[in-house]
């Protein structure tokens, strides 16, 4: 009885039954408009792509022109895109992690319930569709692990890694670093490699340059969806002419050497072709000649570098997307319970020992070593996108600590084993308990985050229900009646939204941007939107983003401006892009509305010179943090700060690879009243409007728009700056003060 239970439990059908249950039972439906921080940068991207603005360019965010494929809102045009790329990755990821649990070894049971068990219970408590996207390349690398791979496997994952960086540039970073493994020769057991020591651990070259030009080309094609046709017969245009130019050298140097280039010079480029193509001879000809397969290569790398070299939208994405990416360690910061972080540590540590060891006794396989490593970097970045900003997005490293504890723990073991008369590895993790601990606690910590004073409130266990299963079969196979469903629910969502008649007819068809981030507004309003290249203030992380929304509103004023007073993470608004809102501040008037037309401000731009004008020479100075600085009083125009903010090395290495801690100004006003509120370090350096700052939307209508003098509740007395650690940061400050007037007469 015992073993026939026992056969039942590890049978192929009772995994397969589990998976397709939970495949069914989180099957994407759509996701309607809706308002808020977050709905709004989704709608943000959806419309951007829907409109063909270019990334890069004419927006610039954390996610790139295929990003509404994972983060979008239903909307008319792209929602069946949506919907089919959000379907297919949904039955990837079930497919891939399915055949991972069958062709795990019958004695490993355990590892398959977990793993099962673990993807259920990340589902309920909400995984997002890039992360399971980066779970599917996970599982597939692991499958693909012990098999050998030729160039169109590398020449598809690199195309796959190009495109995925289109998404969001880290889940391209991620791909990219995970495929690295497959570069490597496969060894079969026991095998050596015929290479000295440290050669073993070079990648095969013909391999690396497929892939990455292939990445290369995926991105160049990709990022501007409008120019793909043209893009691609260009690169098939280069392909040609330069594989026949090289076939006509190959021929040349073969039949003569005029030159005598080889004798003299010490170069001969057929030699090179050939020696070039030596790591495919064995692996890769398939009845080809391996110098013509070397030769398509690098054709085809020399063909990628011409037509990027050309286009450059490749580079500017990138470059934009890494100013992002960078910025954001500091920008959005939010530190949690330190209980949190301290086991979010442990775990990371022990999975970094875990690795090291394993990639230690697989010294002779130099994939498996790359494998290892690649599952930590993976897990890292988990780690770093989850506690920079401590609050719900911790969970993306635990659910990521999940998944490679299961995926790791069902890496065939046999494969780490040398074969013939080797004598076997001392394998001190047979039995890894810290992971299982690890496993354990994680899935506790989900299930309840109480554990360490979250309130997230308790994972939801109904979509496991039959009857939820049912209904979202049902929903599924009507998918088109459930986007009308969707759009009606879009429409009762965007209710709060509604400027009324008496807005709309003086906005009109007008060019409209909206400020700091609630364009949800044009949709609901029929708005003429042309946002600026960061399009919600807070996300300009620094310097070299708020010169591009300056340089976007030099290029193109827009008509009128609808602006709140708001922030995130006590920011002053005048502190999220301090150069942008300068301009606002000296090139828009105020239209004077009723009160009850709008809750926002209404501005048009000026048909007149700017209202401000420099009051005298700027003045710098340098001073150490948390030390008062006095402010000289005025009762007319505004003063900026510039703030340069230096790090210690050891500050530049903690927000590298963790986050850096907030950084304060505290203010303190005419009326005795103080403010603490927090500053980007990577942005103050555009000049931070000090004096007057006022604290409300009331007020700052009445300081900048309307009174002639300042209440001594705006004007500030002293300021100081402070740090979270002054261990990361340079003990002095870099200053410049500057005055300007403001003319308040309306053009």
């Amino acid at each position: 009885m015992k073993q026939f239970i026992a056969k039942i439990a590890n049978s192929r059908a009772i995994f397969m039954i589990g998976c397709g249950y939970l495949f069914l039972a989180f099957l994407p439906l759509h996701w309607p408009i809706n308002i808020g921080l977050d709905p709004s940068w989704s709608y943000g991207i959806t419309r951007a792509a829907q409109s063909g603005m270019q990334f890069g360019k004419d927006i610039i965010f954390t996610f790139g022109p295929w990003g509404f494929l994972t983060h979008g809102v239903s909307m008319e045009i792209v929602w069946w895109q949506i919907w089919l790329f959000r379907t297919i990755v949904h039955l990837m990821f079930w497919v891939v992690f399915t055949r991972l649990i069958l062709t795990t070894d019958k004695s490993h049971i355990l590892y398959k319930y977990l793993a099962i068990f673990s993807i259920g219970l990340i589902y309920c408590r909400g995984l997002s569709h890039d992360y399971e996207l980066a779970y599917t390349l996970l599982a597939l690398v692991t499958l693909l692990l012990h098999k050998k791979l030729n160039s169109f496997w590398i020449l598809l994952l690199g195309g796959l890694a190009g495109f995925l960086s289109l998404t969001k540039l880290s889940l391209g970073i991620k791909a990219f670093l995970l495929f690295l493994p497959l570069l490597y020769p496969k060894l079969a057991n026991g095998e050596s490699p015929k290479t000295s020591y440290l050669a073993r651990f070079i990648p095969n070259i013909s391999f690396l340059i497929v892939f990455i030009s292939a990445f290369l080309l995926a991105g160049e094609l990709f990022v501007y969806p409008a120019e793909l046709f043209q893009k691609s017969i260009r690169f098939s245009l280069f392909f040609v002419l330069v594989s026949l130019l090289l076939t006509i050298i190959v021929t040349f140097f073969k039949a003569n050497n005029p030159l005598g280039l080889n004798r003299t010079y010490g170069f001969n480029f057929l030699k090179i072709i050939e020696e070039f193509s030596k790591q495919s001879k064995k692996r890769e000809s398939r009845g080809f000649w391996p110098a013509w397969h070397s030769l398509l290569v690098i054709s085809f790398a020399i063909s990628t570098l011409l037509l990027s070299l050309l286009n450059r939208d490749i580079y500017r994405y990138l470059h934009t997307a890494l100013e992002i990416t960078s910025g954001y360690s500091s920008a959005m910061s939010v530190i949690g319970p330190r209980p949190e972080l301290l086991f979010g540590l442990v775990c990371l540590v022990s999975i970094l020992f875990y690795c090291l060891e394993q990639a230690r006794l697989s010294l002779q396989n130099p994939r498996l070593i790359a494998y290892f490593l690649s599952v930590f970097l993976f897990s890292w970045f988990s780690f770093k996108h989850g506690f920079v900003r401590q609050d719900g997005h911790m969970f993306l490293f635990f659910h990521t600590l999940l998944i490679v504890i299961c995926t790791i723990l069902m890496v065939h073991r046999n494969s780490l084993q040398p074969s013939g008369n080797t004598p076997p590895i001392k394998r001190p993790y047979r039995r890894p308990f810290v992971l299982w601990i690890m496993a354990f606690l994680t899935v506790f910590y989900l299930i309840n985050p109480s554990l360490f004073g979250r309130e997230f409130g308790q994972v939801n266990l109904t979509s496991l229900s039959p009857l939820s299963v049912i209904r979202r079969v049902q929903d599924t196979s009507d998918i088109y009646g459930k986007y009308l469903i969707g759009q009606k629910q879009s429409q009762r969502n965007l209710e709060p939204e509604d400027l009324g008649d008496s807005v709309r007819n003086i906005l009109g068809s007008e060019s409209v941007d909206i400020i700091p981030w609630d364009i949800v507004r044009a949709e609901k309003n029929n708005l003429n939107w042309q946002p600026r290249p960061i399009f919600q203030s807070y996300a300009v992380y620094t310097d070299f983003l708020d010169t591009k929304n300056l340089e976007s509103f030099q290029l193109n004023p827009r008509k009128y401006l609808l602006y709140d007073f708001k922030s995130i993470d006590g920011r002053h608004p005048f502190f999220d892009e301090p150069k942008t809102l300068r301009y606002v501040l000296c090139n828009y008037d105020k239209v004077s509305l009723d009160k009850q037309s709008s809750s926002s401000l209404i501005l048009q731009n000026r048909s007149l010179d700017s209202r401000c004008a420099t009051d005298g020479l700027p003045i710098s100075q340098a001073k150490e943090w948390n030390v008062p600085i006095s402010i000289d009083e005025m009762d007319s125009g505004f003063t900026t700060v510039k703030v340069k903010v230096g790090y210690t090395l050891l500050g530049k290495l903690y927000k590298l690879l963790f986050r850096a801690p907030p950084t304060y100004i505290e203010v303190q006003y005419y009326n005795g009243s103080t403010s603490r509120y927090r500053f980007i370090p990577e942005n103050a350096q555009g000049g931070l409007v000090i004096n007057p700052l006022p604290s409300s939307s009331e007020m700052f209508d009445l300081t900048f728009f309307e009174t002639e003098s300042y209440s001594n509740s705006n004007k500030v007395r002293t300021l100081e700056f402070s740090n979270s650690n002054s261990l990361l940061y340079k003990k002095s400050l870099a200053l410049e003060f500057n005055n300007y007037s403001l003319d308040k007469t309306n053009s």
